[in-house]
């Protein structure tokens, strides 16, 4: 079985270089397909220095820029889903840099191949949050703004919220509901494993989608379109992700895990789980290989 990664990442190239080592040693038959975030420091660098072996890990040429709840984060990944297409391979992961395999590749290759069908290892809650596709947000990047870096968006945000409720009810007066192309949004964490198959589907429906104008005033719409379509179209082979992620911050990003976290990681049985950062905790680098 061939497994093709497709990491979206946007800083730590120690880290991004030790989660490819990873997941696609050398000698391998696995690849991985990387998209950084075009303003980052992180891109600038694979980019004068990119990996040398192309065969096994490949790097997005045209990355797109990413703001949190826009849908730059989904025009970055249809561009990985995209890059994919043009490979061989079974089952496609996407996670993050942040991410770091918990379950051995054997483990988790005998867990595909036990299931009569290919399944699809996604989270998918039905009607969730569905205001975030159907409401129209004026450039979701205006939402959370950095008063350091956006001193401007941040002293605007409040008028720009306004705003945004003003045009979606005037939009929505004169218009109607939004469309809803698969019926009722799901809803669900961004991370997802795929058999090609289903990939397959999903890169056309999400390329006529993006295409249509619709996600232009989402927000966090990476958190439904692709759950939604796999959801409608493939009900059938709905599967748990497989992914642990700690919310129990109550913010808006997961908690970063540490050494402590070992155990409930362990007894979970996730594959892959996040956050992780090298300078919070490096004990996931001294995880069993994933080999």
């Amino acid at each position: 079985m061939r497994m093709i990664y497709l990491v979206l990442a946007h800083e730590g190239r120690p880290q991004l270089d030790a989660l490819v080592e990873r997941l696609a040693p050398a000698g391998g038959v696995d690849m991985v397909i990387v998209h950084a975030d075009r303003r980052s420091d992180l891109w600038r660098s694979l980019r004068e220095d990119p990996p040398p072996d192309t065969r096994r890990v490949e790097v997005i040429q045209n990355p797109v820029s990413v703001r949190w709840g826009h849908r730059s984060l989904q025009a970055a990944i249809i561009l990985l889903i995209e890059r994919a297409m043009a490979f061989e391979f079974d089952y496609a992961h996407l996670v993050s840099g942040s991410d770091w395999p918990v379950m051995s590749r054997h483990e988790i290759v005998r867990e595909l191949e036990a299931s009569q069908i290919p399944l699809c290892y996604i989270e998918a809650e039905f009607g969730r949050e569905e205001e975030r596709m159907q409401r129209f947000h004026v450039d979701a990047r205006w939402l959370r703004p950095d008063p350091r870096r956006e001193p401007m968006a941040y002293r605007f945000k409040p008028a720009i919220v306004r705003l945004s409720r003003w045009l979606d009810g005037a939009r929505h007066r004169l218009l109607g509901d939004r469309s809803r192309p698969w019926g009722r949004w799901f809803k669900g964490e961004t991370w997802w494993s795929l058999p090609n198959d289903a990939l397959q589907m999903v890169a056309v429906e999400l390329r006529r989608l993006t295409d249509s104008g619709r996600l232009v005033g989402t927000y966090v719409c990476e958190e439904h379109v692709v759950q939604t379509i796999v959801a409608a179209r493939l009900p059938e082979r709905l599967a748990d992700c497989r992914r642990y992620i700690d919310w129990t911050d109550g913010g808006d990003s997961p908690r970063l895990l540490a050494r402590g976290d070992q155990k409930a990681i362990a007894e979970s049985g996730a594959w892959f789980a996040r956050k992780f950062a090298l300078s919070h905790d490096d004990f996931f680098l001294r995880l069993p290989p994933y080999s």
